[in-house]
């Protein structure tokens, strides 16, 4: 009888031995994963997937890519998420949803679409639904800061769009907006709004216009969903200039914009209740550079010390430094892309990494950042991605 209660108790403590092994293999296990996890963030990129006018789209749709934190080195993981031409896309500000433009032209016979798509545990995208954004080629989105609403303008046709986000992320329009306006270039016959900014206060949509040389304003009521049409206000700047992408200082006093047609960055002064006035411009370009290029995109960073825009082109970042009384721009440098048509770019939250989406050649190129200068260092670091438009984290 002892002996068989001495095996008993010696198979009963191997059992538990073994189960507390297993048990601490799991945990050390899920804590390695999370750490795994933690040493990385995650960017989706845009792109564009089929032939038009313009480009020669051969991506598959969305792709998402990891950034290992302490390099900045980008990697894919093979998760795309279908979508035709989905050139710009914007993350919900609690992060869980992402929405897309499909930039559908009249040679497409079917209006743009705006995507939406639940964010997932492990970063892929699952489809929620999509909508007509009521005209074609839509070539911007922007959510509100309350996420309670999506954004979105199209090149063709004037028109803005506004949808209300329900419960699950999806989107229901809720409110269109055209503007009209043309100006001295051959190609501003007719508005083209080419991005949609939204105030830190929550209460304006600024809309550089590329076809009328005007950068409108006009509120919206968040709980209505709707514009309000008889405070539409606008800043005309220089003739033929294209105006086309839009950022505000980090203090919200100066507003810049990046000119397609004539390559300079325009300096305005924002004192609130959507109002901008002219203070200066500088070119986006080096005084002895005689070819063709075209303003593309322009960022500030975290810091708001420094601001970058990208030359299509030229085929440059150029860098300047802020001055944060007057608003002014001092010329840093500019930084070959290692690629051909720089489109959008991005700088990671910490400010330490930018990283530009090189269209015509398929590659997202990184660049580390100086904090204390604001230079830019080519990292050697590459990925290839087909016709890339546009980077968000």
């Amino acid at each position: 009888m002892r002996i068989l209660l001495t095996i008993l108790a010696v198979t009963i403590s191997l059992i538990l031995t073994s189960c507390s092994t297993e048990g601490k293999k799991n945990q050390k296990a899920s804590e390695n994963e999370i750490i795994k996890k933690s040493e990385f963030a995650t960017a989706y990129i845009g792109t564009y997937t089929k032939k038009e006018g313009h480009v020669n789209g051969r991506a598959n749709g969305i792709y998402t890519v990891k950034m290992n934190k302490q390099t900045g080195e980008l990697t894919a993981n093979n998760i795309t998420q279908k979508v035709i031409n989905p050139s710009f896309l914007s993350k919900s500000h609690d992060g869980k949803h992402l929405y897309a433009v499909s930039e559908l032209s009249p040679s497409d016979n079917s209006f743009g679409q705006i995507f939406a798509f639940r964010i997932n545990e492990d970063n892929s995208l699952r489809y929620i639904n999509k909508k007509s954004t009521e005209n074609y080629a839509p070539c911007h989105v922007a959510t509100d800061k309350t996420g309670k609403l999506v954004f979105v303008t199209n090149y063709v046709g004037g028109i803005a769009m506004l949808y209300k986000v329900g419960k699950e992320g999806d989107l229901q329009v809720s409110d269109t907006l055209k503007l009209s306006g043309s100006s001295v270039h051959a190609d501003q016959e007719s508005s083209h709004l080419h991005e949609i900014v939204i105030s830190s206060d929550n209460n304006y949509a600024f809309i550089p216009d590329k076809g009328s040389d005007k950068i409108w304003s006009i509120p919206f009521d968040v709980k209505k969903g709707t514009f309000n049409r008889d405070s539409l206000s606008f800043v005309k700047i220089q003739d033929g200039a294209g105006p086309r992408h839009l950022v505000f200082s980090k203090d919200n006093k100066f507003a810049y914009v990046i000119t397609e047609l004539d390559n300079q960055i325009n300096i305005l002064g924002y004192k609130g209740n959507g109002i901008l006035e002219n203070i200066a411009k500088i070119t986006s370009l080096p005084d002895k550079f005689k070819e063709n290029s075209y303003g593309s995109e322009i960022v500030l960073h975290p810091s708001g010390k420094y601001l970058y825009a990208s030359n299509r082109g030229h085929n440059s970042i150029v860098a300047f430094e802020v001055d944060n009384n007057s608003g002014l721009l001092k010329l840093i440098d500019f930084y070959d892309t290692k690629g051909d048509f720089p489109r959008g770019f991005a700088i990671e939250s910490s400010g330490r990494f930018l990283y530009v989406a090189n269209q015509n050649t398929d590659t997202v190129v990184q660049f580390n950042i100086d904090q204390n200068t604001g230079k830019l260092e080519f990292s050697g670091n590459i990925l290839k991605i087909k016709t890339p438009v546009d980077i968000e984290f």
